[in-house]
């Protein structure tokens, strides 16, 4: 896919509104047959697979991908005093413009994420987002064909740690 494409998802998740503790997502994630090394910034610890790039924005925002561009996990915390009816306003957009899977209420981090499943950009995609201190918007973003059985980018999702 390359950076162009790269580049598209990134637009699809700001138009979307997605730019708006230490959990990790997986109770107890085991992520050891997932080979690669734990990337660490300001905000967050993540997994990189071996093979696989890792971009920290510098923004609170990062990204990990594999090298064809075809599967993606971004983590992102943006904005502040939102609150839930803005949280679920922004993910019922992603419903409504993309023909999403309905919101549903998914709990990891200590938090109560609203997740919808969708295709844009010719992409699969799942978008997870809730509330931190203050109403900054945390948003973690999957992208691949199969994210939501590929043993690779579940075992980065489950290595998430806020800090």
């Amino acid at each position: 896919m390359g950076v162009y494409r790269l580049t598209m998802v990134m637009v699809v998740f700001l138009v979307a509104g997605l730019m708006s503790c230490g959990q990790q997502a997986g109770k107890g994630a085991d992520t050891s047959s997932v080979p690669g090394k734990v990337k660490e910034t300001k905000d967050f610890k993540i997994l990189v697979p071996d093979g696989w790039e890792f971009t920290d924005f510098g923004n609170a925002v990062i990204q990990t991908y594999n090298k064809s561009g075809t599967s993606m996990v971004e983590v992102r915390k943006a904005g502040f005093n939102m609150t839930d009816k803005d949280l679920e306003a922004t993910q019922a957009m992603l419903v409504t413009q993309y023909k999403g899977t309905p919101l549903e209420k998914v709990d990891m981090l200590g938090l109560t994420f609203l997740k919808t499943t969708y295709d844009a950009s010719s992409t699969h995609q799942t978008t997870y987002a809730a509330l931190l201190k203050g109403g900054v918007k945390l948003s973690i973003g999957l992208m691949g064909a199969k994210h939501e059985t590929d043993p690779t980018i579940q075992a980065v999702l489950k290595s998430i740690v806020l800090k």
